[in-house]
């Protein structure tokens, strides 16, 4: 083998050794040895650190890597909260930083945009589903610069998560000040994301924000985005009132059926009462011409 030497006796040694150790797979291997003699030489037990497989696989923490490259991360600290082993980080200060890391049962993979920061979006498996985390001022989670395709698309709308809960006034004068509009992407949209010449309809970020400033967000850029799902109920309470105003219309226009038919029977009466008064009068017409004759 080959021992790095430390003359304190009571530190720990770093021992390397080379293709000669009790297992024939293992090609190299760094370990600490608990004791050492006042010469340096190790002699106490062996711990294996870093180990390199004859079949190529690496093992950090454990003597039986499982794949090309096995971490078996120590037990959490007093937080709860341990490293899973691998860190990668341009330093400290602004460099970036990602760290794997677990909570019990709960792994983590960690993303800093600071190395001093502990993250800024924290992506963690819970119960098979997979959780974003953010700490961003925009409440941006999650930003994809193409398509997105799923079979199904839910959103939080419990009850008991509201409060102030009020109805949306003035919807139909709302979404009549709304435009509709085809586009294609420019240079800067497809830079973004956009699909270069594919034909697209929507509604204009900064127009919608004049309305309802609620449904558009704003990232660290200053580029506009709209929630196109919230303004369905928009449109519900837009139909709504549609309908209610249909549904008036309606109502007057029964009315003045209903008028005019009173106003066509009365007429008809009215006509039938003088038909019977002309009737009557020509036989009182008739009757004096017969008398006058005798």
């Amino acid at each position: 083998g080959i021992y790095r030497v430390n003359p304190a006796a009571d530190q720990s040694e770093l021992r390397v050794v080379v293709g000669d150790t009790p297992d024939a797979n293992d090609k190299f291997v760094v370990g600490r040895s608990s004791a050492s003699t006042e010469g340096g030489i190790p002699t106490g037990n062996f711990t294996p650190t870093f180990t390199v497989r004859s079949d190529g696989n690496v093992g950090i923490g454990t003597t039986a890597p499982g794949a090309g490259l096995h971490i078996d991360a120590p037990e959490p600290t007093t937080t709860g909260l341990a490293s899973l082993g691998v860190q990668l980080s341009g330093g400290t200060g602004d460099n970036p930083k990602l760290e794997l890391r677990g909570d019990g049962r709960t792994p983590y993979i960690d993303f800093a945009e600071n190395a001093n920061d502990d993250y800024t979006t924290r992506l963690r498996s819970i119960g098979g589903v997979l959780n974003v985390e953010g700490t961003g001022a925009s409440g941006l989670l999650f930003k994809v610069n193409g398509s997105v395709q799923a079979n199904n698309v839910v959103f939080t709308s419990d009850a008991r998560f509201k409060q102030h809960v009020r109805p949306i006034g003035s919807a139909l004068a709302s979404v009549l000040a709304l435009r509709g509009v085809r586009y294609e992407w420019n240079a800067l949209g497809i830079k973004h994301g956009g699909t270069a010449g594919a034909g697209q309809v929507g509604v204009i970020a900064q127009e919608v924000e004049s309305i309802y400033p609620e449904l558009v967000s704003t990232d660290k850029d200053g580029y506009k985005a709209v929630n196109y799902a919230q303004l369905t109920p928009v449109l519900i309470e837009a139909i709504k009132e549609l309908k209610a105003e249909n549904d008036a219309l309606k109502a007057r226009t029964a009315t003045a059926e209903a008028n005019a038919s009173a106003a066509k029977a009365q007429a008809a009466q009215a006509t039938a009462t003088l038909d019977t008064f002309e009737a009557r009068l020509r036989r009182l017409e008739a009757g004096s011409a017969a008398h006058a004759q005798r």
